[in-house]
């Protein structure tokens, strides 16, 4: 390290990437964002050959023929436009298919129709007559299109289209280990003479005037609408013409007559629209000059593309001013952070909104107020109402005596419960699966709670009740006490799963046998929903309140639990050891998004933790998951940060997303991504070592390699040990960094040179 002392901006990049992510660590325990990543990303665009209304979308892994939908959505009914969020989690490539959805599927939404907006649309149903331009006719064909989802997505564009149908059936129709989605785009962009992915554009309804529309995305939708006319001359069979082109496609080629029909359909598809639309002024130009381009430059048979693509002159113009912009990012960031001669107040900035998360949280659990006795108070009621419906009678009980019920139920005293003074009725519904709970109070706190059953199933005859092995519960309402309030809405669900089903007897709140039985492993816990705690203002102590929505999943560590237990055992705790066996569960996925408030204080927040493999990886000390852990026994998770702040102090605010993700005993990857205004940087960098132990792998010290891009293909990658580095758009180089007396030297390949910093 001692050769870059001098070079604070590198070190500064090294900064922004690894204190970023350390940024915790002083003082902070969330972040917020007005979308939260434990979401998954969203796809949305529109779908048009023209536009296509009330459309099923599905999304599924690319790579995996066999699999179920990711999500689904419907196209608009008015514009054709679509939004579906992904699972958590996902990544790589993803294959959205469009589809007319049986009636099953739509339900209530009319039946999916298309827009003509070419002279003639022939629809390949039966009988049914061909329509004119502005006309609709019923969906019959498919369409597809291709994404790249990584970890750090949140909205990515993704267009349906003809255009992108080629896109996924080039990547389709590509081996398996030889597939890309950026080739794939490439190949297409070039065979077509595109400036841009065909995903990225927004279908404008040529049959409308519209004097605003993008010509970037009139020329693409004009392009897409040619597809129409090619499909009238197949007798509307819009899957023949794809067919036609699939197989030259896969081999990166397209017959030039082939091309010559799709400039020819252009000029149709031009003619028609202004014609027919008073107002809209569309050049055949707009989309039959790139296309004429490609074809004067092709070989007499057919067009072959190459999976890179040609860099326009404007490209490194482009990076240049990419350059300058990471310029002033990091020298704030040195100014805000890193500069030990400022002394003045940094506000709103991911490292004081972290703050700021910490100090609310503080507030919202506070041993010694009334606050914090009120989940275990919401809860306690919850389950008594919950065990009622279980083994009661069916009949309406009171507060004290449900509670009574339950702890007699479990076997557990009443000593110091103070369950005595405890108020109300607990209302059981007619079919005896929803217990209601209104103004009744416990130690002090006013309740209001409903609590529903479901996947049980009683058997009168029997006068048992067999619950499992997956049991659901619905949960709502209010804890108040004192000025302070906790709360969970109506859609809070709660599923425990279980090794097997088990019977309980109706009506009599004395167990037979052991409780629970000896054969019962509890597999899964998962309690989501929506979520309120505030504090009253006190004396010396100011008001707090969280808003927003959480997920708790846990889930079996049986090597885990089988070490507890045998500690209770030796401890001559049997039964402790017994229950932790056979109950103990670990938290797998933790999520937390919502509004935070305190004082004058007031921002979104959110924060998500998913540990995929905590289920089966071999922990023997709660307090020490890491005792075990080597090369083939290792945690693997992920850990994200959100906020909507500023980077550092004369940056604009924006969203911030911090993504840290663990794959291998010293394998980890770690990403920064800030909206700045109109612009997007993310800051990448990985850990990959084969040492015995982290602190031999940092005793390496050799820097990680640091990737800045701009989330659209533009990106900086710097060797921090050796000071180079390149820089590229799309995959194609466009320029150098390098070392040169203690200098770093970009050089461009317009065959200019100038420094990074």
């Amino acid at each position: 390290m001692a050769r870059f002392r001098h070079f604070r901006p590198l070190t500064a990049m090294v900064g922004i990437t690894m204190a970023a992510l350390l940024l915790t660590a002083c003082g902070g325990s969330s972040s917020s964002s007005s979308r939260t990543p434990a979401e998954g990303a969203t796809l949305g665009g529109g779908a048009a050959k023209g536009i296509v209304r009330n459309a099923l979308v599905e999304a599924f892994p690319a790579d995996d023929a066999e699999a179920l939908p990711l999500a689904t959505a419907f196209t608009d009914p008015v514009n054709g436009t679509y939004s579906l969020a992904l699972p958590v989690g996902t990544q790589g490539a993803v294959r959205l298919l469009l589809r007319a959805p049986t009636s099953e599927e739509r339900g209530e939404r009319d039946a999916a129709t298309v827009v003509c907006d070419a002279p003639i649309c022939v629809p390949a149903v039966g009988e049914t007559p061909a329509v004119a331009f502005g006309d609709t006719y019923p969906l019959t064909f498919e369409m597809s299109s291709l994404v790249q989802v990584d970890d750090t997505s949140l909205t990515v564009s993704a267009a349906i289209t003809p255009l992108t149908t080629l896109v996924e059936r080039h990547y389709a129709g590509q081996p398996t280990g030889a597939r890309n989605v950026r080739s794939s785009n490439n190949v297409v962009r070039n065979l077509l003479g595109l400036a841009r992915d065909p995903a990225l554009m927004q279908p404008v309804d040529l049959t409308v005037a519209n004097n605003q529309a993008d010509i970037a995305d009139v020329r693409d939708t004009l392009l897409n609408a040619s597809f129409a006319v090619l499909a009238a001359q197949e007798g509307g069979n819009f899957s023949a013409v794809i067919a036609a082109l699939e197989t030259d496609i896969a081999a990166n080629s397209l017959q030039r007559d082939s091309i010559d029909q799709l400039a020819g359909a252009i000029s149709d598809v031009r003619d028609a629209v202004n014609v027919e639309i008073n107002g809209l002024d569309v050049a055949a130009t707009l989309a039959s000059e790139p296309v004429n381009a490609v074809l004067e430059s092709c070989d007499p048979g057919a067009c072959v593309a190459d999976a890179e693509l040609d860099i326009p002159e404007d490209a490194v113009a482009e990076a240049k001013q990419f350059v300058a912009r990471l310029r002033g990012v990091v020298e704030d960031f040195i100014n805000t952070y890193l500069d030990n001669d400022n002394n003045f107040e940094v506000r709103d900035t991911v490292r004081a909104r972290l703050d700021d998360v910490g100090h609310i949280a503080n507030l919202l659990v506070d041993e010694d107020d009334d606050l914090n006795g009120m989940p275990n108070d919401f809860g306690e009621a919850a389950v008594a109402m919950a065990v009622h419906l279980l083994i009661g009678d069916g009949e309406n009980i009171s507060l004290e005596e449900a509670l009574t019920q339950m702890f007699d139920f479990f076997e557990d005293g009443l000593e110091g419960r103070d369950i005595d003074a405890a108020a109300g009725t607990v209302v059981v519904s007619a079919d005896g699966e929803t217990a209601t709970l209104s103004a009744g109070s416990l130690r002090g706190a006013t309740l209001n709670i409903s609590v529903g059953l479901a996947d049980v199933m009683a058997d009168l005859d029997e006068e048992m009740v067999t619950i499992g092995p997956v049991f659901t519960a619905s949960l709502g309402g209010t804890a108040q006490r004192s000025g302070n309030q906790f709360e969970v809405d109506d859609e809070t669900r709660l599923l425990i799963r279980l090794n097997e089903a088990f019977a309980l007897p109706l009506g009599d709140n004395e167990l037979e046998g052991d409780f629970p039985p000896a054969s019962l492993v509890l597999e899964e816990v998962d309690f989501r929903g929506g979520l309120t705690i505030s504090r009253g203002a006190t004396p010396g102590v100011e008001a707090g309140a969280f808003t927003g929505n959480f997920r708790l999943q846990l889930v079996r560590n049986a090597s885990l639990a089988d070490a507890i237990g045998d500690e209770l055992d030796i401890e001559g705790d049997a039964e402790g050891a017994t229950l932790a066996r056979q109950l103990l569960i670990v938290p797998r996925v933790l999520t937390l998004s919502g509004d935070f408030q305190a004082g004058e204080t007031h921002f979104r927040a959110s924060f998500a933790l998913q540990l995929d493999n905590i289920g089966s990886v071999e922990i023997s000390d709660l307090d020490d998951v890491a005792a075990n852990e080597n090369a083939d026994n290792f945690l693997a998770g992920t850990f994200s940060l959100n906020t909507f702040a500023r980077l550092a102090n004369n940056l604009p605010a924006g969203d911030i997303t911090l993504v840290a993700t663990r794959s291998g005993f010293l394998a980890a990857e770690f990403s920064l991504t800030a909206v700045l205004g109109s612009d997007t940087i993310r800051f990448r960098t990985e850990l990959d070592s084969d040492a015995d132990s982290l602190g031999d792998a940092l005793a390496d010290a050799e820097l990680p390699l640091i990737t800045i891009d701009d989330t659209q293909g533009m990106s900086i990658q710097i060797d921090p040990n050796r000071g180079a580095g390149v820089i590229m758009r799309d995959g194609a180089d466009l320029g150098t960094v390098r070392d040169e007396n203690g200098t770093l030297l970009i050089s461009w390949r317009d065959g200019s040179i100038e420094t990074l910093y």
